[in-house]
């Protein structure tokens, strides 16, 4: 008879040892990394159009000149998309953070957990940073919202990885600067890249949006 209760108690608590490593284990099941988006070798001959990067003034009756090949440009940004499920998961997350009855209420995240959590994966940054030095371009660095790659580089170097040409436009007799047709990448990247910020401006001093990255930076990187 003692047998038969110690068996019995020794299986009770295999089974409860095993629930509660489930448990224990939900967090980490539940925010797992996300998958990856980038899954093709980069091959920079095979690209495609970042359509609606081109501002509708960069044409040709307001064309005046191209920007020297030598202009600095610095704090471009790369900004990555998110797979339809992160992107689920975020929208379901925003919706609790401002419902009472939810555990994630006002559970506000830092930018690492919002990373780690919506951001990313390391295997498509390392992808998309590759090819940004492969180019010849700085990497200054990835936000730690994951979202953002911040990079630098001469206009000429620009121009040659996404296969465009910057130019100075006069518009209201306002000089800009701006791409000449829509910027492309790599088609192993479009899975990964959703836009590029500051490939034009809005007034004399270059690249508009430069202290908003900045500030972006700081409060991310």
């Amino acid at each position: 008879m003692k047998a038969s209760v110690t068996a019995t108690w020794i299986r009770s608590n295999i089974r409860l040892f095993a629930l509660l490593t489930i448990i224990s284990m939900l967090p980490i099941l539940c925010f797992a990394q996300p998958s990856n988006l980038v899954t093709a070798p980069v091959n920079p001959a095979s690209r495609i159009a970042l359509q609606g990067q081109r501002p509708t003034w960069a044409v040709p009756e307001n064309d005046q000149s191209p920007v020297a090949g030598d202009t600095l440009l610095e704090h471009l940004t790369l900004v990555l998309k998110r797979s339809p499920r992160q992107q689920k998961a975020l929208e379901k997350f925003l919706q609790q953070l401002q419902d009472p009855a939810s555990p994630n209420y006002h559970h506000w995240l830092t930018p690492v957990q919002f990373g780690k959590r919506f951001g990313a994966p390391q295997h498509d940054i390392d992808a998309v940073s590759g090819w940004l030095l492969s180019r010849g371009l700085r990497v200054n660095g990835v936000a730690n919202n994951r979202v953002m790659v911040d990079f630098s580089g001469e206009a000429a170097q620009v121009g040659a990885a996404f296969a465009t040409e910057l130019r100075h436009y006069v518009v209201n007799g306002e000089q800009r600067m701006g791409a000449a047709d829509d910027p492309h990448i790599p088609a192993a990247l479009s899975g990964v890249i959703q836009s590029i910020s500051g490939l034009y401006t809005v007034n004399d001093h270059p690249f508009n949006g430069m202290e908003q990255v900045q500030e972006i930076g700081r409060a991310h990187v």
